[in-house]
């Protein structure tokens, strides 16, 4: 047998690039990988998962969407302060409006709109008082200058009892002013959930009814589901001061369960009754507008907000919907 001495030296020819890769590979294979497949028969892989849609903080949402509410509501002004609006249509910088035609009746044309940033513009109705058997009116404005950001439409057939919804307006204080400046404009958005979409409308086309807390000077403002789009119009606040009971456009009443339901929610028209409503006043309603506004398909969240944080758990509780009345 041959023995080297300490003071032999050994020469070494250095590894090629393609054999370190190789050695480096192995290493990792044999260090890392019963390493993961430990944590995968576990279960406990967390942090490998991608960030699922549910995962997005509710916080999130409700701050998006409330920008957004915040670009495409407008105040509506006759002699005074009359109610709140929804920039819904652009073609040529001349600009739809979509609002209650109860907010047009407690006041006297010619009708003004002042926009986010604050400007005042003369508007049109296009929509005769009585043109549509729903709660709904349109006015137009043109901008020359100043470009505004439009609402992006969504069904109101697809909510859910539960669902977040939010809802935006101008609350009445009695003291508006037109020479306001657009901070202090005074906005409320309001987040709440469904508390039913009915099977048919009632009178005046109110059809969807939520927790949200709506006050006098809101009406007309958008109802915006989680992506950000506009699914109805506000109308009516909870506990009107008056005791009648509602009625279905056909003429016959809820039942009692369902009523009470009603009575002490708030309630809006679907959108899609407003796109009916332009068609009949000879437009179209482009709901692909570049400027409209939506959530996009990374902020999108379908989870509801926990019960004990909500006025929904007396809502829930009763299980009630149409077909219960039936």
């Amino acid at each position: 047998m041959k023995w080297f001495s300490p003071s032999h030296k050994t020469t070494r020819k250095p590894l090629s690039k393609k054999k370190q890769r190789t050695l480096s590979l192995c290493l990792v294979k044999v260090i890392v990988c019963p390493f993961i497949g430990s944590l995968i028969l576990s279960g406990d892989v967390p942090q490998w998962q991608p960030k699922t849609l549910a995962s997005i903080p509710s916080e999130l949402v409700e701050a998006k969407v409330n920008q957004i509410a915040a670009n495409i509501t407008v105040r509506i002004y006759g002699e005074n302060f009359l109610g709140s609006g929804v920039i819904l249509h652009n073609q040529d910088r001349e600009y739809v409006v979509l609002t209650n035609q109860h907010v047009l009746r407690a006041g006297k044309a010619p009708f003004r709109i002042q926009t986010p940033n604050g400007k005042i513009y003369q508007s049109e109705v296009l929509t005769p008082e009585n043109s549509s058997q729903d709660d709904l009116a349109l006015l137009s404005f043109k901008s020359d200058r100043d470009q505004y950001k439009t609402a992006k439409t969504g069904d109101y057939s697809q909510l859910q009892e539960g669902e977040l919804i939010f809802a935006a307006g101008f609350p009445m204080s009695g003291t508006e002013q037109l020479t306001k400046t657009p901070t202090a404009l005074g906005l409320t958005f309001t987040t709440g959930q469904v508390a039913t979409v009915l099977d048919k409308p009632l009178q005046e086309g109110y059809q969807i009814a939520y927790t949200n807390n709506i006050q006098r000077g809101m009406s007309g403002g958008p109802l915006l589901n989680q992506q950000g789009k506009l699914v109805g119009v506000n109308g009516k606040q909870a506990y009107p001061l008056w005791e009648a009971p509602d009625f279905y456009e056909d003429n016959s009443q809820p039942c009692e369960p369902l009523q009470k339901l009603i009575t002490r929610s708030s309630l809006a028209i679907p959108v899609e009754k407003a796109l009916a409503l332009a068609s009949q006043a000879n437009f179209t309603i482009n709901s692909s507008d570049e400027n409209s506004l939506e959530l996009s398909q990374n902020d999108f969240i379908f989870s509801t907000i926990p019960k004990e944080n909500s006025s929904f758990v007396e809502i829930e509780a009763e299980k009630i919907s149409d077909k219960s009345c039936q």
